[in-house]
């Protein structure tokens, strides 16, 4: 793979390294995307589980109906993060091209 960023920006990739580092299993998607983790990498049984809505909504208001149907929803886990990895992100925050345009809002489409 190539590291690169969107429109000619340099790529964000100090948190999925560090990530890497201390043993997960990472990749990266597109520009504001952040790195994925290794399902297999997860202690789910710790995590409390976030249920969608029953029955599903559609996405958009320009939909009908969902595009799943009801009790075809994927799971989904909340998390928490530490004071150590909110340290490391705000020290790093600056490398990354969603976060360090001038009026520090972001360049990305989030």
């Amino acid at each position: 793979t190539i590291a690169a960023g969107r429109a000619g920006d340099k790529p964000a990739t100090a948190l999925a390294d560090t990530l890497y580092r201390v043993g997960f299993q990472v990749g990266r998607l597109k520009t504001g995307t952040p790195p994925r983790i290794a399902t297999d990498s997860i202690d789910f049984s710790a995590l409390p589980v976030q249920y969608g809505d029953e029955p599903p909504k559609a996405f958009s208001y320009m939909n009908d109906k969902p595009a799943i149907a009801h009790g075809e929803q994927i799971l989904c886990w909340s998390t928490r993060t530490t004071e150590e990895t909110n340290r490391v992100v705000n020290e790093h925050g600056h490398l990354s091209p969603i976060f360090n345009s001038h009026d520090g809002k972001g360049a990305g489409p989030r």
